[in-house]
């Protein structure tokens, strides 16, 4: 497969790929996170962690609503 992505994109395309993943998934794993910390119900939290393991985006999703919602919350609006 790296072969292929370096045949197909080049060097730099193929880091770039790779690293955009990466990003991915850092910011797949600060999700679960961040939803495992949550001050919720213990019963919502394993719904939702279920869910974010099997549709990877909801806790990328959830991250950047919960940023856009402590922003809003340190702004004071």
């Amino acid at each position: 497969m790296l072969r292929w992505m370096y045949e197909t994109f080049g060097l730099v395309g193929s880091v770039l790929i790779y690293l955009i993943l990466f990003i991915i998934f850092i910011f797949w794993i600060a999700g679960l996170a961040g939803i495992n910390h949550s001050r919720e119900d213990e019963e919502s939290k394993n719904w939702r962690l279920i869910v974010s393991v099997f549709i990877p985006p909801y806790p990328i999703i959830w991250l950047i609503f919960d940023i856009i919602r402590q922003h809003r919350i340190l702004k004071g609006k």
